[in-house]
């Protein structure tokens, strides 16, 4: 196993971190800099590591999550707590953070669980407009194991489980699960381990 250091300095990093790898195998890294409340970025690609501040606007970076688009660009959705908002910030030629305001509040509960002995995962919507809610379940080839719910919704609070089967009913093999969650046009990427 070989060991890098990412982020080296005075500064306290990592807190909370995300990791991803694109389709050319360039890992990248999101964190949280909690010296200053800044969300930090680092993409390895040829052996070194080059390191950006994404944003550093009020207390920012709690929480972050990075998915890689089709063309091997960061997605990153993150924690505003100054603001009390979800931000997202996105790929186009540098670094560009836009605002999102994502129409819904999404909590996992039990998102470890063992489905052979009848634990399922609990998915919390908040709803704070009527729209649809889709929620499907992906493995790591990004491919689709179950849809749990696509469905016009109102306003309000809703809880949807995912026994850890797949669409013909059979249980899944242990492993990283991704947990999509769109809400109209806004989608929230959490993460489920299964355990056998």
């Amino acid at each position: 196993m070989r060991i890098y250091n990412v982020d080296v300095g005075d500064e306290k990093v990592g807190n909370y971190i995300s990791v991803a790898i694109d389709s050319i195998s360039n890992v990248h890294i999101v964190y949280d800099n909690y010296s200053f409340d800044d969300l930090k970025y680092a993409k390895l690609s040829a052996g070194t590591w080059n390191v950006q501040t994404i944003d550093s606007i009020g207390k920012v970076g709690d929480h972050c999550s990075i998915a890689i688009n089709t063309q091997n660009n960061p997605c990153i959705a993150y924690d505003d707590e100054t603001n009390n908002r979800i931000k997202y910030a996105y790929w186009s030629g540098g670094p560009t953070s836009s605002t999102t305001d994502i129409p819904a509040n999404i909590k996992l509960r039990n998102n470890s669980f063992k489905p052979e002995k009848g634990e399922k995962m609990e998915i919390e919507c908040e709803l704070f407009q009527s729209s649809n809610l889709k929620i499907n379940i992906y493995n790591l080839k990004n491919e689709l194991i179950k849809t749990v719910v696509d469905e016009n919704r109102t306003e309000g609070k809703y809880s949807e489980f995912w026994e850890g089967i797949n669409s013909r009913g059979e249980i899944v093999g242990s492993g990283l699960y991704f947990v999509v969650i769109e809400v109209g046009s806004h989608k929230i990427v959490k993460k489920a381990v299964v355990i056998k």
